[in-house]
């Protein structure tokens, strides 16, 4: 296996912190179950005094290959909603979206 491959298969590796995620499809459709990365980068302004949090699942393509916007994502017992199409990454394999809580 190559260095890529392994450090890809890092991120999705449970005792790293990827974690169990059930794909929703918006148009109704059958369910999914796969693993994501989940991020919550924050953003501070004002020397901190307001921070914005943004929620985002980074996902193997090959899990998930048909996410839209407006289609859900359920993380224990936590919701929430695809606020955009996804980003695709340049070799196909891997995506973000950004994630709205519900």
């Amino acid at each position: 296996m190559s260095v890529f491959a392994d450090s890809l298969a890092d991120l999705y590796d449970p005792d790293l912190g990827a974690v169990e995620a059930t794909h929703h499809p918006a148009g109704g459709g059958r369910p999914q179950v796969g693993l994501v990365y989940r991020r919550n980068p924050t953003t501070e302004l004002f020397g901190g005094d307001i921070q914005i949090a943004d929620a985002a699942l980074r996902y193997r393509t090959a899990e998930f290959p048909d996410v839209q916007k407006g289609d859900r994502f359920a993380i224990g017992r936590t919701e929430y909603q695809v606020r955009e199409a996804p980003s695709i990454k340049p070799d196909g394999l891997e995506a973000t979206v950004s994630l709205a809580k519900l």
